[in-house]
């Protein structure tokens, strides 16, 4: 329970503190409920006969049986790019069950969706661990069932959500005045906390993601592997830049892109910035012209600003701001340069997009960015708090073709080697043997 003092520190301080407390009275008894109902739970699935055997084979996708001794058997679930799960877990090879919620449905059918789902198939393949890749309420019943069955969760981040629901979404739900979404958020907040707690280890995106997690759980640091995103099929596709231009009338020569996703005022203040940098480019170069594809709640606050900032309307002309884009590939076929400066950030599916394309791509190095990126080698990371660095950078690009060839042909040969799914496959698996031992590979 959260309680609010009259002290000098304010509500909003109170609940951070709350919420981060730790295991508080709730944490506790849900342990006790949950403790009491797997006893239940083993006693019931003793008296069925199909689970004689229950814990001594594991079964793949194909309904093989291998010995649990020779490979680790893995379920993961998700609700989100269920490709890119399937690809971490699986490379190419299969023998790995993964579990997909209906995003589209409301919560009460997805929580049902959920517990039979997830159920179902921690019966029939019998997992050693379970990759938890969605979280919240989804999360906190798929870590249920791991918890009365015995079977190791990992969560899998690919972003701060402790930012997400803390900083983005209870300080904006706060100054909106929607205190409905602020206890959305709150409650989001305390259960992936008792979800975290549960934890036998935590895969992550990148090494700055991984500081965060064993900042705000303790988890130690052997037990968080970093595990960067495969390429998926949609990573690798290959658009048409004559498509992009007609869908969008772009009739300049050159295009700037940014893909991104303006639901997070993080990454919506990463584009006003380039914005604001890269205009005198677009009022020096007319054959010029800046792309930003992305929708969200934020998107309309772009095309505001950009209405309102940009007296020339020749250069507010040439800044495209098309919201979703279906086939986002034609972008990437058709543009130059791609800048991605983001305050909010675990390991950009956008950079690996657009690096895969072979773009030069401009990023503040922060975040997972600077391990996506090699300066000078396979991109261009920018001090982004310094005046005129983006706008350096990108200047730079545009200047120097050869440059932009050079750097998108070292980013595109990089990321297919490292972003390579069996080889994420097999640091996958590598990680979660180490952990689930106990031991650790540094």
């Amino acid at each position: 329970m959260l309680h609010c003092t009259t002290t000098d520190e304010s509500w909003l301080a109170q609940m951070y503190r709350a919420i981060n407390r730790g295991r508080g009275p709730f944490l506790a008894t849900l342990s006790d409920y949950l403790d009491k109902l797997r006893v239940v739970l083993r006693a019931s699935e003793a008296s069925e006969s199909h689970q004689c055997a229950f814990r001594t084979t594991a079964k793949d996708v194909t309904g093989d049986s291998t010995n649990i001794n020779d490979s680790m058997a893995v379920l993961a679930v998700t609700t989100h790019r269920p490709e890119e799960v399937l690809n971490s877990v699986m490379g190419d090879d299969g023998g790995t069950a993964v579990v997909t919620i209906d995003g589209e449905k409301g919560t009460i059918g997805r929580g049902f969706d959920a517990i039979r789902e997830v159920r179902r198939s921690i019966l029939s393949h019998d997992p050693d661990v379970v990759i938890l890749d969605c979280h919240e309420l989804l999360g906190f019943l798929t870590t249920v069932l791991c918890i009365l069955y015995g079977v190791q969760v990992f969560p899998r981040l690919v972003g701060d959500t402790w930012r997400i629901f803390g900083e983005e979404g209870i300080r904006k739900a706060h100054r909106e005045h929607d205190y409905g979404r602020l206890l959305n958020y709150a409650l989001s907040l305390l259960i992936n906390r008792f979800t975290f707690s549960q934890a036998a280890g935590f895969i992550v995106v990148s090494e700055d993601l991984k500081q965060v997690t064993h900042r705000k759980t303790g988890c130690p640091m052997d037990r968080i592997a970093v595990v960067p995103v495969p390429l998926t099929v949609d990573t690798a596709q290959t658009g048409q830049a004559a498509d992009a231009r007609r869908s969008l009338d772009i009739k300049e020569r050159q295009v700037i892109l940014t893909v991104t996703n303006l639901a997070f005022e993080g990454k919506y203040e990463g584009v006003r910035q380039t914005v604001d940098e890269i205009r005198s480019l677009l009022e020096a170069h007319p054959d010029l012209a800046y792309v930003v594809a992305g929708d969200g709640e934020y998107h309309t606050d772009l095309q505001t600003y950009v209405c309102e900032t940009i007296d020339d309307p020749d250069v507010r002309r040439r800044i495209y701001t098309p919201g979703f884009v279906d086939d986002v590939s034609d972008l990437y076929d058709l543009a130059d340069i791609f800048v991605y400066i983001s305050y909010l950030d675990g390991y950009p599916n956008a950079v690996l997009e657009a690096q895969t394309a072979g773009l030069p791509v401009v990023s503040n190095g922060q975040y997972g960015m600077c391990e996506q990126i090699d300066h000078d080698e396979t991109g261009l990371l920018v001090d982004s708090s310094q005046a005129g660095a983006i706008r350096a950078a990108v200047e730079r690009l545009y200047a120097e073709p050869a440059d932009r060839d050079r750097l998108g042909q070292n980013a595109r040969e990089t990321v297919l080697e490292r972003n390579d799914p069996k080889a994420v496959a097999r640091r996958l698996r590598a990680s979660l043997t180490a952990i689930a031992d106990g031991s650790s590979e540094g």
